[in-house]
């Protein structure tokens, strides 16, 4: 019985490390990396180190504080609004 179980375990393992080196890699991408230079776009989340600041105490300290899209001044251009996670260093 336990033979059973520890060969199904190491199957569940080979399967799903096999998966995992095949699965999900597209050829085509759907977006490509530009720099801050041609984007004008310099924004930087940079987290504050403090002792109470971390992922023992704060389970979601470094996913980030969020992006948002919209024409907030009625341009027509589509403007971003970046979320910090610290105070006062969210950007337009």
């Amino acid at each position: 019985m336990v033979w059973k179980q520890i060969s199904f375990s190491i199957f569940s393992i080979l399967i799903a490390s096999l998966l995992s080196h095949t699965g999900c890699r597209s050829k085509d991408a759907l977006f490509t990396s530009l720099p801050s230079s041609k984007t004008n776009i310099s924004f930087s989340n940079t987290l504050e180190k403090k002792p109470l600041l971390n992922i023992l105490y704060y389970l979601y300290y470094y996913n980030g504080g969020g992006v948002a899209t919209g024409d907030i001044n009625n341009d027509g251009l589509v403007d971003i609004y970046f979320a910090a996670n610290s105070k006062g260093h969210n950007k337009l």
